[in-house]
């Protein structure tokens, strides 16, 4: 809503609500409710100074409502409260931008003593510049500030540039550190999905601390975009997960990585066709070096690619298009610690390329159909292999259909 020509506002609300059926050998069903609702400000003092804010609560509940009595109990409770104020000024060739944040979290899960609920607020302070220096050279510069109760006060810094020399190619660089603390989940939680496995929190889990060195460059000209990044990550104290009892079970808990370093690069290229066509092909590598005792714990694939070919025409009012996706991803060989063995045990997982084929058609008054074919060639994952993906095993048909009431109605 436009209260006036510098002042908007926007409230927003979503809920959500599932239930399950009951399991065989229980008394009950269980319901998952999720509240969200917010607000959003914007005030434009004048040409070049303005605030913005933004309020937002998400409530996330599971319980357990039995069959035979008039009885639900609330084994499960998530509640974010968060606020932000930011600033942002324009000064001839710079624009400086300034903002404070605030986050609540409140955690009640039923494996907790008493059904327990735990609870943090976290505050955050930043400020950066954007100095253009001249039409071909950029320079951002950014300082974060985290704070929170057993936690000291942590400034992180940034800095990237951007440089310009031809219209069509654009280089870029930056230096970033990054530093996050435990979240209740990581440091209280068992979560049990569907009973197959369960993620253990690790109350002594230290903050995570991070820096990042990357770099590109990008040619964009006449439909064709090519583009080559690399960065290097290193990281202290990395909050990961690892199995308890590998070979017994799948149950995961949270831990801090001794020493974690990343290195990617990644090359694509985009070509679109003015009859319509359009391809994409992308390669990544990426060297993830997470050890603990010697052992590399990474499970990260070292090699993986896409490849995208797209077609799109318009008949009369209507958008026809189809597309044919794949992705391959190399195999991979990483360790864990064996309780019953006190050894670490070597895995290796297959390769594994994955397509889909995607028709979709946008008719008149907002309508859209869509049917996907995922999985296209059949491939079956090995039942070992769902470790380190969800495993696929077949082909899967989905159909879409989505409809703008604005447009439908309108007119």
């Amino acid at each position: 809503y436009r209260f006036t020509d510098q002042f908007t506002g926007e409230v927003f609300g979503s809920f959500y609500a599932n239930i399950r059926p009951t399991y065989q050998g229980r008394r009950y069903h269980q319901r998952y409710e999720d509240l969200v609702l917010g607000a959003k400000g914007n005030w434009q003092m004048n040409k070049n100074n303005g605030f913005a804010f933004s309020y937002t609560f998400d409530n996330y509940a599971k319980k357990d409502d039995y069959n035979l009595v008039k009885l639900v109990e609330k084994v499960y409770n998530n509640i974010n409260h968060s606020a932000r104020l930011y600033y942002t000024g324009t000064f001839g060739q710079h624009t400086f931008n300034a903002g404070v944040e605030a986050v609540h979290e409140s955690l009640r899960h039923y494996m907790m003593k008493d059904t327990g609920m735990v609870s943090r607020t976290q505050f955050s302070l930043c400020v950066q510049e954007d100095w253009k220096i001249n039409n071909a050279l950029n320079i951002v510069v950014g300082l974060r500030g985290d704070k929170s109760p057993n936690y000291s006060f942590h400034i992180t810094p940034k800095v990237s540039a951007l440089y310009r020399p031809l219209s069509f190619l654009t280089f870029r660089a930056g230096y970033s550190q990054g530093y996050r603390i435990p979240t209740l989940k990581e440091l209280y939680q068992e979560f049990n999905m569907a009973g197959m496995i369960t993620i253990y929190g690790n109350k002594d889990l230290k903050p995570e601390y991070g820096s990042q060195l990357s770099a590109s460059v990008e040619y964009d000209r006449n439909g064709l975009n090519l583009s080559l990044s690399a960065y290097h990550n290193r990281f202290k104290n990395k909050i990961t997960y690892e199995y308890l009892a590998p070979g017994v079970n799948y149950d995961m808990h949270y831990i801090n990585s001794d020493n974690v370093k990343t290195t990617g690069i990644e090359a694509t290229v985009n070509y679109r066709m003015l009859c319509g066509l359009s391809f994409m092909g992308a390669y990544t590598y990426i060297n993830d070096y997470n050890v603990k005792d010697g052992y590399n714990r990474s499970w990260i694939r070292p090699h993986s690619a896409k490849f995208n070919v797209t077609y799109k025409r318009k008949f009369g009012k209507t958008t026809e298009s189809i597309a044919l996706n794949s992705q391959w991803m190399s195999r991979i060989t990483r360790y864990a610690y064996d309780s019953d063995a006190k050894a670490y045990v070597r895995y290796v997982y297959d390769p594994r390329t994955i397509c889909s084929l995607n028709l979709r058609s946008e008719l008149p008054r907002g309508i859209n159909l869509g049917f996907m074919i995922d999985n296209l060639f059949n491939y079956h994952d090995k039942a070992s292999d769902s470790d380190v993906q969800l495993p696929l095993n077949g082909i899967s048909y989905v159909l879409t259909v989505g409809i703008n009431l604005s447009d439908l109605f309108g007119k």
